[in-house]
């Protein structure tokens, strides 16, 4: 309880750091049991005994793990969360209507593959332009983006494997307010 309080007062609300915990299997147990941390991390589970010998490399190989387990945790949010706004069909792939969405300010998300580029650029009315030199020079999704986050929406570049689809480039659109009278 001691250590959970100290760590609780000095790290944890300081800087919201998430705590997770490393210990073996009993002692995990125990901690959890008298935790009042409310960021200790219920998610990822590091399941491991001291080895005071390679201190250095056990935290860097924990960390690497960490950050993976986080990494894939995000992922399946993601898709899950891609699956669900696509069910609703709010879900734009096309860059047409994808255009026209962003310029009228109805996306609320973006999804950019991180190595994604399409020749064009954005006009103010929502036109994509892919004729010109200037067209040829531009990556278009770079005016997408610019253009959802301008008016609001957010922007996530992410690798391919991070993706929640196999296309370049997705938008969630914002959910229409019904007026009522």
């Amino acid at each position: 309880m001691m250590v959970d309080a100290y760590v609780s007062q000095h790290y944890s609300n300081v800087d919201q750091v998430p705590l997770i915990l490393v210990a073996n299997a009993s002692d995990q147990g125990n901690f959890r049991k008298f935790a009042q941390n409310a960021y200790l991390d219920h998610v990822v589970r590091v399941v491991q005994g001291p080895n005071l010998a390679a201190a250095n490399q056990t935290l860097a190989a924990l960390a690497l793990s960490i950050t993976e387990q986080r990494h894939q945790q995000a992922t399946q949010i993601r898709r899950d969360a891609y699956a669900k706004v696509r069910q609703n069909q709010q879900v734009v792939q096309d860059l047409g209507p994808l255009a026209t969405a962003a310029v009228q300010g109805q996306v609320a998300k973006l999804w950019l593959r991180d190595d994604a580029s399409q020749p064009g650029h954005l006009t103010e009315k929502g036109t994509v332009m892919t004729a010109t030199a200037l067209s040829r020079q531009n990556n278009l999704y770079n005016d997408l983006a610019l253009q959802v986050s301008r008016l609001g929406g957010q922007v996530e570049v992410l690798p391919a494997d991070a993706m929640p689809t196999s296309n370049p480039v997705a938008a969630q659109l914002r959910l229409r307010e019904t007026v009522v009278h």
